[in-house]
């Protein structure tokens, strides 16, 4: 977008006006110094939304109550006023004239009716929204938006050649010292150039957006695979199992999705049942009466070894009185006398008596036990002959069910396997349900994503970023080395080789002996003005030649004559020859840029020289203000 200065303004308190009317091309202001030739930077600065004034104090700051520009922007009028009052410094008038007839009765007063507004705010949105900036977010990532939006104070660095940089070895730029500032400068030269806009940052953003996605989805793919892989060998194992029970190959398959289609058609296991309902109910039968005289022998074995134990006692105990019987057959009564005194002993009658009377007994009970003794072994016999029938019971019995089992164990396996296949069948389904659900998972709007991408990607490829940025730097570098060459460029790096890098805003000279030279290399101060001189000058060209570019199409060059320090300018030496050749090489360089783009730009010169000598071209033509005598300056 065409821009640049038609006036600067300053109006004091009471509505005096003191202006500057511009034009474009080259503009040239001379002077003596203390005239107000380098406010002209800092008043247009501070317009510009600088946050920080560095307008000098003293006579203009004095005098001044509201400071103030007119830019042309393609066919409008671009007003801009910053007071000079501490508590409005954060304030600015923003307006956008379409008609310059206001021009004629322009006035304090004009701004009666105007909002003041916030500089980081509607203010400095209002000046970028009118020079075509609209950027408000180039973040490619997560960032802060704030710190994404590109910024009219980022773009003021190409605008000024200060005095105290236009020929200096350490920097090429201004306000790039800051390397936070620098890389933000740096990240938005596209947006200067034109290259990108609003909508290329937010087809960049939802394009990347969506690669995150689809990078997401197929590392889900690739797990999936390997999920995949893993569940595909346990499948096919379950399967092979199964497929082996029944007896049949497992088919031919070459992935888990035709195991998939295989699991669906599972063969049943149709082998005959063996099992008859005859045989059952034998067997069970045969099972409880096994368990019926199982039960009775071991109550004959109870009774048996019960009656033996008694048997046994009562033997002994047989035994036992028939040895006492032994010993006393049996005891005389007669009477018994005292050998001594010859008295009869009745008590020993006594005793003889009882101990006959337990004879009896004793005898009587010998018989009993013998008795029941006999009793026993009949019982004994008895109880072994029941055993023994039993016994042979149990044996027939087991023999059959032995005969029975044999032939269940044919049933046993059917069961065994139509119980297997049953397990199998359900594992299987399961793992074959895990399988599915995560594949339409993974796969899940995928396609879908793809060709979102690809639409994006169609609206994106207008911009042709690569293409344009190299296009724009080699043109950048050839319009350099051509001003460098025409300068006081030191003949032994002759011819000029300089490349601007873009991507980082370097600038070197590419020297045969000695390699990349960048600007703290050189010595001389005419090199380090080349330098200054051919990169401003192409930058400005530059965003002339890009229809797109916001940036405003004007240059400030505060004394490029220092280098020479040209003391007599009526004496026509090297020096003032140089001087000359400098403004020549200007007027050349916009009068190209006109040519090839299309565009007016604006060149304004503050300097000391005058009355130069600028050969085809009436050096009064483009002297805008001379400062020399007492009564003329800014203020």
């Amino acid at each position: 977008m065409n821009s640049y200065i038609k006036k600067i303004i300053i109006f004091s308190d009471n509505g005096e006006q003191r202006e500057l009317t511009l034009t474009n091309g080259l503009n040239i202001i001379s002077g003596h110094s203390k005239k107000g030739k380098s406010a002209l930077i800092e008043i247009v600065d501070y317009c510009l939304c600088s946050t920080v004034p560095s307008i000098p104090k003293g006579i203009i700051s004095d005098f001044a109550s509201l400071f103030c520009i007119v830019m042309k922007v393609e066919s409008n009028y671009l007003v801009i006023a910053r007071p000079n009052d501490e508590t409005q410094r954060t304030k600015v008038y923003v307006s956008l004239e379409t008609d310059k007839s206001f021009l004629k009765s322009f006035n304090i007063r004009y701004f009666d009716d105007k909002p003041l507004l916030k500089i980081k705010g509607a203010g400095q949105e209002n000046i970028e929204k009118f020079l075509g900036l609209n950027v408000l977010d180039s973040n490619l990532d997560d960032s802060d938006r704030k710190k994404g939006k590109a910024s009219l104070r980022n773009m003021t660095p190409f605008l000024y050649q200060y005095q105290n940089l236009i020929a200096s070895k350490h920097a090429l730029f201004s306000k790039m010292d800051d390397y936070s500032k620098k890389t933000s400068i740096i990240e938005q030269i596209p947006i200067f150039l034109g290259i990108v806009d609003a909508e290329y940052y937010s087809l960049r953003r939802q394009i990347d957006d969506i690669e995150k996605q689809l990078k997401a989805i197929d590392r889900e793919k690739q797990k999936e695979k390997t999920f995949n892989l893993q569940y595909q060998s346990r499948l096919e194992g379950l399967c092979r199992n199964y497929f082996s029970i029944v007896g049949k190959e497992l088919p031919e398959f070459h992935n888990v999705n035709d195991l998939i289609l295989i699991i669906k058609e599972l063969p049943s296991f149709d082998q005959a049942e063996p099992f008859k309902s005859d045989a059952s109910r034998l067997y069970s039968n045969l099972r409880s009466q096994l368990s019926t005289k199982t039960l009775e022998l071991n109550s004959v074995n109870g009774e048996l070894t019960k009656i033996e134990s008694i048997s046994k006692r009562a033997k002994k105990t047989i035994s036992h009185l028939s040895k006492l019987k032994g010993r006393v057959e049996h005891v005389e009564e007669a009477s018994c006398h005292c050998p001594i005194c010859g008295t009869d002993v009745k008590s020993l009658s006594e005793e003889a008596s009882l101990i006959n009377t337990a004879l009896d007994s004793l005898n009587s009970e010998v018989g009993s036990m013998a008795g029941f003794a006999r009793f026993d072994s009949e019982q004994l016999e008895t109880l072994k002959q029941r055993k023994r029938e039993v016994q042979k019971v149990i044996s027939e019995l087991t023999a059959q069910i032995n005969d029975l089992e044999s032939y269940n164990s044919k049933v046993k396996e059917y069961k065994d396997k139509r119980d297997s296949l049953g397990y199998l069948r359900a594992k299987i389904e399961v793992v074959a349900e895990q399988i599915s659900n995560r594949i339409q998972v993974s796969d899940y709007g995928e396609k879908e994503l793809a060709e979102e991408r690809n639409a994006l990607k169609q609206r994106i490829q207008k911009y042709d970023f690569e293409s344009d940025l190299v296009d724009c730097q080699s043109k950048l570098n050839g319009w350099a080395n051509s001003i460098a060459n025409a300068l006081d460029f030191e003949q032994q790096f002759l011819p000029a080789k300089l490349n601007i890098n873009l991507r980082d805003l370097s600038i070197f000279h590419n020297d045969k002996k000695y390699g990349k030279l960048r600007l703290s290399d050189f010595g001389s101060g005419a090199n380090w003005l080349a330098f200054h001189l051919a990169a401003s000058i192409s930058f400005l060209r530059l965003f002339s030649y890009k229809k797109n570019s916001p940036v405003p199409n004007f240059l400030f060059l505060d004394q490029p004559s220092q280098v020479y320090f040209p003391r007599d300018f009526s004496s026509h030496n090297d020096d003032i020859k140089k001087v000359e050749n400098i403004y020549i090489q200007i007027i050349k360089s916009l009068k190209e840029a006109r040519k090839t783009s299309g565009s007016y730009s604006q060149v304004i010169v503050l300097d000391h020289a005058d009355n130069l000598d600028l050969k085809d071209y009436k050096y009064e033509r483009y002297v805008r203000a001379k400062w020399f005598d007492e009564e003329d300056a800014l203020i």
